[in-house]
């Protein structure tokens, strides 16, 4: 290329930048006054106290584990901004074609599943198989006795075979 070219192309990558850091200047002064706006919307606010005590909970395409609670965000609002403060504060987001805030808890195989047949299962691995106990409370004290030996006490959620979870108390 001729040297006129270069010159050209560097000026324009140069006001690309310079514009780009402008913008990023100006995105993190908006995201400032958004998050006083969604710190005081009281809503908002009760809404992100209801999700993290759900009993609604789901797993998404990424396999993580989620609660989630329906919730219509105001109008007014720019999701991204909204997003940007749930992640940041709560690790939590909103969907807005589902009118609903999930709050993520984390990858599904790093949680102790109950699977639809029985085995017990923690970061892909059966740890205890359905022949292993006789009852709900003895597979319960050996999830318990399991998280102990380990000093590991993740989630423990019964799956059904369409891949809907609950969790599942093991102190009973």
């Amino acid at each position: 290329m001729n040297q006129k070219i270069n010159s050209l192309y560097k000026e324009l990558y140069n006001i690309k930048a310079q514009n780009r850091q402008e913008e990023m200047k100006l995105e993190s002064v908006i995201q400032s006054e958004f998050n006083i706006l969604f710190s005081q919307d009281k809503e908002l606010q009760k809404a992100l106290e209801d999700v993290q005590a759900s009993s609604n909970y789901g797993i998404d395409e990424s396999g993580t584990v989620y609660q989630w609670i329906r919730f219509k965000a105001n109008i007014d609002y720019n999701f991204h901004f909204l997003n940007n403060y749930l992640q940041e504060n709560y690790y939590s987001e909103y969907l807005s074609r589902d009118e609903c805030i999930k709050h993520l808890i984390g990858p599904i195989d790093q949680e102790i599943v109950i699977n639809d047949s029985g085995d017990v299962f923690c970061e892909r691995s059966c740890i205890i198989n359905k022949e292993d106990y006789s009852s709900i409370s003895d597979r319960n004290a050996q999830i318990e006795s399991w998280m102990q030996e380990k000093g590991y006490y993740p989630g423990v959620f019964q799956q059904d075979r369409d891949g809907n979870i609950s969790i599942v108390n093991t102190n009973k």
